[in-house]
């Protein structure tokens, strides 16, 4: 029998979704939208500063600052050149502007309450944990310039982060530019969903993998964006042609993956 034969098409969940909200629900949108406007008018105090997961990036703008001076036995201090310490950046702090610009910037084409349904389903309804989730997404978005992955053009993006193109042309991953390629993946293929569409099939063509092919670092991020920064956004994780060296590396991976 073939597998066509046997595939059931699942039926999509309804609950807790826009358009299929009980009263309870829609309550507790209502009050999520309330304390999110509390803090985009600076109403409400909130963590300013980045999750530790991201914290030594600088913001567009910012100039890093120097590490601390260290001194020796016998020697005055030393600066950052000098002594060939790694420069720090500072820790990004935000304001409630900056998470009402990164807010309508990451719904564009969304519907407000579509997105905000996805982090209060992932924190199961509790709003405080739902909201705190959702501002540390907003936060990510700003630090690592996501805007920019679709506001610039391919051409620019290539000039910014080299081989970014030839990522795209010959289906090749390089090191320099995996990290930002994945997420340009991500966000491009986000904002190519239809209207009212709120989950994604992802699929991985693992022909010709061996273990040297593994990327752990591609692996953590995947599973991170999804979990973390894209919830209740993972539908269906397709994997085609795994070797059966695969298995075992996968029976780690699928606990970390969350499908709606």
């Amino acid at each position: 029998m073939s597998s066509e034969s046997t595939y059931v098409k699942p039926t999509l969940p309804t609950d807790g979704r826009l358009g299929h909200l009980t009263p309870e629900q829609t309550e507790k949108l209502k009050q999520f939208w309330v304390r999110l406007y509390e803090i985009f008018d600076d109403k409400a105090t909130f963590d300013q500063t980045a999750p530790s997961s991201f914290k030594g990036q600088a913001r567009e703008g910012e100039e890093a600052a120097p590490a601390p001076e260290k001194k020796g036995w016998f020697s005055r201090g030393k600066s950052a050149s000098e002594s060939g310490t790694e420069v720090v950046a500072p820790a990004p702090r935000f304001s409630g502007k900056d998470m009402y610009e990164a807010f309508w910037k990451v719904t564009m084409m969304d519907h407000p309450d579509l997105i905000a349904l996805k982090f209060i389903r992932a924190r199961k309804w509790v709003l405080e944990d739902a909201l705190k989730m959702f501002l540390n997404a907003l936060k990510w978005r700003i630090v690592e310039r996501i805007d920019e992955l679709s506001e610039l053009s391919d051409v620019e993006l290539d000039k910014k982060y080299p081989k970014f193109i030839e990522q795209m042309q010959k289906g090749k991953g390089y090191l320099q530019t995996i990290h930002r390629f994945t997420l340009y993946t991500m966000e491009c293929g986000r904002m190519c969903l239809p209207e009212g569409s709120e989950t994604v099939i992802v699929v991985f063509d693992l022909s010709n993998f061996g273990l040297d092919n593994m990327d752990w670092g591609f692996v953590r991020l995947f599973v991170q964006c999804f979990e973390s920064y894209y919830p209740e956004t993972l539908g269906v994780c397709v994997v085609h042609r795994a070797p059966f060296v695969f298995w075992g590396l996968w029976k780690l991976i699928q606990p970390l993956l969350d499908p709606v």
